[in-house]
């Protein structure tokens, strides 16, 4: 199913204005990259990206790992939250996602496709990133914590920001993969 048609039959009540960006995006998608960027902003901005930033998870048997170098990522924090009030940082730490280098070897057939059509709720396929060479991946359940002094003092002008369009594209990605309604899930009222 396309990325739009997903998006508006998980959330039928999506206006028409952005139904219709995000329609667009799908006819544009061989040049999603002229979509999706823009120049730095002056201040930090939900979903910049960073050419490098240091990340960790936790394994299996509850260790932390850390990337062995700096990876280029994804911001996920609110905009706001990353402001600064009279120069001083709002929130000790930021939210990011790691991302990877995209291959085509790595994925078959259809999940090739449906990776680079963004249609898997959980991938976000970012194409030719003007400030890192080649795609890339964001594999959106791989959060992780950063300092936000660590962030603010070694990021600068080493990021790409994302236009108005690619800013919704990516809070729609968000959307499916948080927030998308569970089927068969029963809840208790109290």
């Amino acid at each position: 199913m396309p990325f739009e048609e997903l998006y508006r039959s998980l959330f039928p009540s999506v206006s028409d204005g952005v139904f219709r960006e995000l329609k667009r995006y799908s006819e544009a998608n061989p040049y999603l990259e002229k979509w999706l960027y823009a120049s730095a902003f002056e201040h930090l901005a939900q979903g910049d990206i960073i050419k490098a930033l240091p990340a960790c998870y936790i394994n299996k048997d509850g260790e932390v790992k850390r990337t062995k170098v700096p990876l280029p990522a994804i911001l996920l924090s609110n905009t706001c939250d990353m402001s600064k009030d009279c120069g001083k940082i709002r929130k000790p730490s930021y939210t990011i996602v790691p991302l990877l280098p995209f291959s085509e070897e790595e994925f078959g057939g259809s999940k090739l496709q449906s990776i680079k059509d963004n249609t898997v709720t959980d991938v976000l396929f970012l194409p030719n990133v003007p400030t890192l060479s080649g795609s890339y991946i964001a594999q959106l359940d791989t959060a992780c914590s950063v300092s936000s002094e660590y962030i603010h003092k070694h990021v600068g002008s080493n990021r790409t920001s994302l236009t108005r369009n690619g800013y919704y594209f990516f809070m729609a990605k968000l959307s499916l993969h948080l927030t998308r309604p569970e089927n068969d899930v029963e809840r208790c009222d109290t």
